[in-house]
């Protein structure tokens, strides 16, 4: 009789090993990159099959606010609604009006886990976000030019080299010669000011042309 606890020691030690054997722990990677997409955008990308892991049963933005606190983002959670984004995950608007987008992925181990974080804010930021992240991007506004062209504050003038020039605002991107036009620029007169002098005429966008020919060298 005095032999049972000791039994009932050993089984318990048993079967924990036979757990630990048969459910290793998770060998999590927390390693990602970081990157600036065209559009400004901050994209925070996990590569690894074995990424973090995603929070079961998420319905608010304090659900994830472990993740991106691993990711050096604060302020981004809090008591919000999340909604499911095209290709699975979570977004919502902070109070600023950012969208943040949680992308999942299945793991190796079958676990929804982290496949990449996108940071969405707002027009200026986006522009100041490539004008830190592209070397041949240059943030302009009419504090730069004796006589300001455009409709708009502010823009980042970019050259993909060899001479394909573009102007992007928070609300498009504008191609500044005949190398920078693709499918997804809009023409440049849609957002020049009207001349002050010559009425019907548009304001010429020379200077800001040649600044951004110079990011081609």
């Amino acid at each position: 009789m005095k032999r049972k606890p000791l039994l009932a020691l050993v089984t318990g030690i048993a079967l924990v090993f036979a757990a630990l054997l048969l459910y290793p722990s998770r060998q999590t990677d927390e390693r990602f990159s970081h990157a600036v997409s065209a559009e400004g955008n901050e994209v925070f990308e996990f590569g690894s099959p074995m990424a973090p892991a995603l929070p079961e049963d998420i319905r608010q933005a304090d659900d994830l606010a472990g993740l991106l606190e691993r990711l050096g983002l604060q302020g981004f959670a809090g008591e919000i609604a999340v909604n499911p984004p095209e290709g699975g995950g979570f977004r919502w608007r902070d109070g600023r009006g950012w969208e943040i987008r949680v992308f999942a992925k299945q793991c190796d181990d079958g676990l929804a886990c982290v496949d990449r974080v996108e940071i969405r804010p707002d027009g200026e930021t986006r522009l100041r976000n490539i004008d830190a992240a592209d070397a041949r991007a240059r943030l302009v506004s009419a504090a730069d030019y004796e006589a300001w062209p455009f409709t708009v504050a502010m823009a980042v003038i970019r050259c993909q080299p060899p001479s394909a020039v573009t102007l992007r605002t928070p609300d498009g991107l504008y191609a500044l010669n005949g190398q920078g036009r693709t499918e997804n620029t809009l023409e440049v007169d849609a957002i020049l000011r009207e001349h002050p002098q010559r009425p019907g005429a548009r304001m010429p966008y020379g200077p800001v042309f040649f600044d951004a020919m110079a990011l081609c060298d």
